[in-house]
């Protein structure tokens, strides 16, 4: 869903929701998100805060937890992909080891750790194994796929192993563009350009970059479009993941 149209149908929403501040607060959740990809940034951090604020005023650690995904993409948008990947990790670490969502949270603050050039913090936030890591089944849902692959791919390739970052990036814009979700398959783009950048494809990964600002630009996310350039561009030095 283009992110006017999101933002019009949680506008909708919050009138008839009232006074139920259970759901009042995802909904001012999404719509930091959706003014963040937009460039309105700071509308964003208000109704972020907002949100985070009734979760403390009316005790709803869970709804808390489940704002963390909108608050650390807002940091992201904001130009913090270290506060991002801070606010994610944290997060995880609510949760119990090894459950669906910590592990999620994980990739997410190693994703956010990865773009502000942090390797050490993506290596313990994934709890990363330099050739040992183990793909998701790929029965799980594929907006999880695309985000473990893409971001194992730029592992992978941090540790020398070419031939996973290959794969893995293949998979994850394989994986993210079966879904409905432009943002998503915009983000496997992005990885994917990275991952040729890195092994000096520019041509290719240009093609991949405009792909990706191209699935951002249908989503109505101008914010990501301007970021994504230097999402790809990360590669720095050729240097191993610390293990």
């Amino acid at each position: 869903m283009p992110a006017a149209e999101g933002w019009a149908l949680c506008e909708s929403l919050l009138p008839l929701i009232g006074c139920d501040m259970q759901l009042t607060a995802p909904v001012l959740a999404i719509m930091a998100a959706l003014a963040a990809m937009t460039g309105r940034l700071d509308a964003a951090t208000e109704l972020i805060a907002s949100a985070r604020q009734i979760t403390t005023d009316f005790d709803l650690p869970r709804t808390r937890i489940l704002l963390s995904q909108y608050h650390g993409l807002v940091l992201l948008l904001a130009g913090q992909p270290a506060q991002a990947a801070a606010e994610l990790l944290a997060t995880a670490r609510m949760l119990p080891p090894g459950h669906a969502a910590a592990l999620a949270f994980g990739v997410l603050s190693a994703r956010a750790a990865l773009l502000a050039g942090d390797t050490a913090a993506a290596v313990a936030a994934m709890e990363w194994r330099p050739g040992a890591a183990q793909p998701p089944d790929a029965s799980d849902d594929p907006h999880y796929l695309g985000l473990w692959y893409g971001t194992a791919a730029r592992l992978a390739a941090l540790d020398h192993d070419d031939a996973a970052a290959r794969a893995w990036a293949a998979a994850a814009v394989r994986a993210a563009g079966a879904t409905d979700n432009l943002w998503s398959s915009a983000d496997a783009l992005v990885d994917l350009a990275w991952i040729h950048s890195y092994h000096g494809d520019e041509p290719a990964a240009q093609r991949e970059l405009d792909a990706a600002r191209r699935q951002f630009a249908r989503k109505g996310a101008t914010r990501g479009a301007e970021l994504a350039p230097r999402w790809a561009s990360q590669a720095g030095p050729r240097e191993a993941a610390p293990g």
